[in-house]
């Protein structure tokens, strides 16, 4: 029987995995340092965390969710992988959440746990 090697784009034999949570505003500057210097990464949403239409955060506030709106325009022009993850990870609910998640980006599931 043959060997079989794996290999990332270009014959790597390493590749680096960026991967980021919840669709929060800072992810916007990120995309684009990101593509300024030619990477990729994955952005894991969850629709159960978006901020209502019109939220308003406090002077300061760092952690600011995006609303569904924001998050759509932002991940679907930024050319990265977009997947999604369930808020609690309990198998029942997450099954559950991940399958309304993909219906909602109209995306299908190859495989989570």
């Amino acid at each position: 029987m043959g060997s079989m090697f794996m290999r990332y784009p270009g014959g790597k034999k390493k590749a680096l995995t960026l991967s980021y949570d919840d669709g929060v505003e800072q992810d916007i500057r990120l995309i684009e340092l990101m593509k300024k210097n030619g990477l990729k990464g994955t952005f894991n949403l969850n629709s159960g965390l978006y901020a209502e239409e019109g939220t308003v955060y406090p002077p300061g506030t760092v952690h600011r969710r995006m609303t569904e709106k924001m998050a759509t325009e932002v991940y679907g022009s930024s050319g990265m992988e977009v997947a999604v993850h369930g808020g609690d990870k309990r198998q029942g609910e997450f099954g559950e959440a991940v399958s309304n998640d993909r219906k909602g980006y109209g995306i299908s599931l190859r495989n989570y746990q």
